[in-house]
């Protein structure tokens, strides 16, 4: 578990799903620690929406389990025909838009199947989700 998760869920029982911003070793990037195959396998399910065509857009603040860390604000997932993903801010603090097609976020679905595998055998893992040349890097880790 990460000293920074440590430092924003004192009394952390591994469901919360922490979304943090900062400037890391590749330049921007926002890491989404996962501690436990149920978040893992929710937070799959919660991207099912934007992959399938169900949904076009949607924010992580609405997932129960999110925690972001100040000065983020929210991360909105959005299907469109344009992929891209951006930071905006604001006043207050950061607000994320991410930016897929249908197939982007199929994709993406399909990267967080092993992880969700590897959680339910009490593994640790972590996968990119976007391109190494994203203006903003996002990186997954479960139970790291």
């Amino acid at each position: 578990m990460s000293k920074r998760r440590s430092l924003f869920l004192p009394q952390d029982d591994g469901k919360p799903i922490l979304f943090d911003y900062y400037d890391g070793a590749y330049g921007k990037t926002l890491r989404i620690d996962v501690q436990s195959p149920e978040s893992m396998e929710g937070f799959s399910r919660f991207l099912e929406g934007l992959s399938n065509g169900a949904i076009s857009q949607t924010s992580v603040r609405s997932i129960e389990q999110a925690v972001l860390v100040p000065p983020l604000l929210d991360v909105r997932l959005v299907r469109s025909g344009n992929e891209g993903i951006m930071a905006k801010g604001e006043a207050k603090g950061t607000v994320i838009e991410w930016n897929n097609q249908q197939n982007g976020w199929q994709r993406i679905i399909g990267l967080l199947g092993p992880l969700v595998a590897y959680g339910r055998q009490g593994k640790s893992g972590h996968q990119y989700l976007t391109a190494p040349d994203a203006s903003i890097l996002v990186e997954l880790a479960l139970l790291e």
